[in-house]
């Protein structure tokens, strides 16, 4: 599950996971939110350092993550 995937609104990347995440578990696969903060690109990733601040950090990603561990 990638929270990315629903577009760069954080509610609807929470909203999307939490519902996607309900309803693959409602069949009685287990679901795992995988939470990699400012994790935003393939290309290079083991190479970039993201830095951002408590307020960034808390408004686009914090929230997306909590929704869908819910």
């Amino acid at each position: 599950m990638n929270n990315g995937s629903f577009g760069p609104d954080p509610y609807l990347n929470g909203e999307g996971a939490f519902q996607t995440i309900t309803g693959v578990q409602s069949v009685g696969v287990q679901a795992c939110a995988k939470h990699l903060i400012a994790n935003n690109q393939e290309h290079g990733r083991y190479r970039l350092n993201a830095n951002a601040d408590d307020r960034t950090l808390a408004e686009m990603y914090w929230y997306p993550f909590l929704r869908s561990i819910e």
